[in-house]
This record gives structure tokens, sequence and C-alpha cells, in this order.
């Protein structure tokens, strides 16, 4: 079964063991429909990497972040053994998209060309900012940064593997 990091526990919250989570790849309202994840955390001590599973009884959305509730983790030194966990799911249980919507993970990767067909690279990354999503396209030692926004994007097709975008002066 392959998983998918969907997010990343940034510190313990409260004192009843709730934890401060931020998304990784999926919006913030995805997490509505998402019952159950694993938590994955790095144990120093034996230098391994442990993976738990945990019902989440409780979501509050604070900002960009969210604060989940999970059952049996019920006191903050618990919950610290946790800050900086990831948050796993099997990606069946991913939630599902609308028409052009996309995970990151179906887009890193694609060949990236000019509505007319100019190759221009493949998507090695993208950047969060508050403004839009950016594709990092690299081809050889040249990168190019494209807003994720329609003005920019033509088309993306996943099945074909390729990104389309309209190029202005100045940003290749």
């Amino acid at each position: 079964m392959e998983h998918l990091i969907i997010g990343r526990v940034i510190k313990e919250w409260g004192v009843n063991g709730e934890l401060k989570v931020m998304p990784i790849d999926i919006a913030l309202s995805d997490f509505k429909e998402i019952d159950t994840i694993l938590l994955q955390r790095y144990v120093a001590a034996t230098k391994t990497t442990e993976t738990e599973s945990f019902e989440i009884i409780s979501k509050k959305y604070l900002n960009k972040t969210l604060v989940i509730a999970l059952k049996g983790m019920d006191s903050v030194e618990k919950a610290k053994l946790y800050r900086h966990a990831h948050i796993v799911i099997e990606t069946d249980e991913l939630p599902q998209l609308e028409e052009d919507e996309y995970y990151q993970k179906d887009l890193i990767g694609l060949k990236v060309m000019t509505d007319s067909n100019d190759k221009i690279g493949q998507v090695i990354e993208i950047l969060k900012t508050s403004a839009s999503d950016i594709f990092v396209i690299k081809d050889g030692e040249k990168e190019v940064l494209v807003p994720v926004i329609k003005q920019f994007i033509d088309e993306i097709n996943i099945k074909e593997g390729y990104i389309k975008i309209i190029p202005i002066e100045g940003l290749l």
C-alpha cells in the first residue's frame, strides 16, 4: 500500500494532548474527510522510525493550521513524543478532488512545455506562497519559476504526463 505525507505535527497544543498540525500537499479543508491517520516519528534512542495509527476525534481550524485530538493521546507528555512527526495516510484514502485540482505528488515530475509545444523542462518542486503555488521547472542547469494561476497554466494532463503553460514576456 502506498502512503503519502499529508502534514507535520508542529507541536503539542493545550493540556489534553492535542496536536497542532501544518498540512502538506493537501488543503486544510481536506482534513474534514479524514478520520484516521498514521503518525510517523523518528526515535533517536533506537535510531528507528515508528508508525502508529490514530483515530481523529476532533478537529479545530486555526489560521493555516489544524488542531486535532486523537483517541488515546490524552496527555501533553504523550503529545510531545510526536512533535515534528509526519502525518501519513494511504493514498487510496485521499479525499476526492474537484475537477482542475491535483495533488502535488501527481504534478512533480511532469514535463512542462509552452502552449506551442516548446520544451521548458520538468516540475521538480512546488513552492507554497501566500499568493499562489509556484512550479519550479528545471531543464539541465536552467530553472524557471511559474506561478500556478490560470493566466499561466493552459493545460494539466496527468494521464499524458505534461503541463502546458502560456509564456509571457520575461517569464522564460
